[in-house]
């Protein structure tokens, strides 16, 4: 799955998301356990991806991970999306990752806010507020 989400081609990215919901949604909790580990970031690398649609996909292959794993599949990407906020511009960190990761962030907050705003409001309000996790806090909630 996660070869079909580095194709250059959006349609294919956004089938391959779609149908990691499909899979999800048929799978037992136990045959996910056991899978978790490729899972989880397949459905992160989705909600990063720069094609709107594709993002949408993979909030929804969340959502139906969140049903059957619970709540920790949904925090532990959540956590790893705030990390990717934690620099600042001009560090190692191209500026588009930072931009896909908002996105990916803004669509989490979508489908599972509950899940994302405890985790995220405290990390970006964390001193010294700087003017970069202001702009990150304006860009979550425009829209």
């Amino acid at each position: 799955l996660s070869d079909g989400l580095r194709d250059d081609n959006p349609i294919i990215r956004q089938g391959v998301a779609h149908g990691l919901g499909e899979v999800l949604s048929a799978a037992t909790k136990k045959l996910l356990d056991q899978y978790v580990t490729k899972i989880v970031p397949s459905v992160q690398l989705a909600l990063c991806d720069n094609n709107r649609d594709v993002r949408g996909a993979a909030a929804t292959a969340l959502e139906k991970l969140a049903n059957i794993l619970g709540n920790k599949a949904v925090v532990e990407i959540v956590m790893s999306l705030i990390n990717k906020l934690d620099r600042e511009p001009g560090s190692d960190m191209k500026d588009d990752e930072t931009t896909l990761a908002v996105e990916g962030l803004r669509e989490v907050l979508r489908v599972k806010p509950s899940l994302a705003l405890p985790n995220l409001i405290p990390k970006l309000l964390e001193e010294p507020i700087t003017l970069f996790h202001v702009n990150i806090l304006s860009q979550l909630a425009s829209e």
